[in-house]
């Protein structure tokens, strides 16, 4: 099977394709319905593989996606949108409401004196 091609819809998949826009993209190569499941088949296995990480991984993964979500929100003025990824990314810590509500006046004052350039504050857990 073309590794390139199972790449390509594994891609597909993880975009959020619907499963006509795959087929579409499976029926230019001009394959079988034989081929086109295999292939199909290979890149669930695929993704299904590249999932099995341990758990502190997945939730690593999971916090970064979610900070640079947060940068690009931030930078596009999209505040009610960083809100939630911060809320997330709270939930995904594990961090007590009293650790934040301790660095809050700290954060608050860095956003005035320099202008948004904060750095992301380190929690004890």
């Amino acid at each position: 099977m073309n590794k390139e091609i199972i790449e390509n819809v594994k891609k597909f998949i993880i975009e959020g394709h619907a499963e006509n826009d795959i087929n579409e993209f499976l029926a230019a190569e001009e394959m079988s319905a034989a081929q086109v499941a295999k292939i199909i088949r290979a890149a669930w296995d695929g993704i299904i593989e590249d999932a099995d990480v341990p758990n502190s991984e997945k939730k690593a993964w999971c916090i970064e996606a979610l900070r640079d979500l947060y940068r690009k929100m931030l930078s596009t003025g999209d505040y009610a949108g960083a809100k939630s990824a911060i809320k997330e990314i709270i939930a995904l810590s594990d961090l007590k409401k009293a650790k934040i509500e301790d660095e809050v006046p700290k954060i608050k004052t860095k956003i005035k004196t320099e202008g948004g350039n904060v750095t992301w504050p380190k929690f004890k857990t």
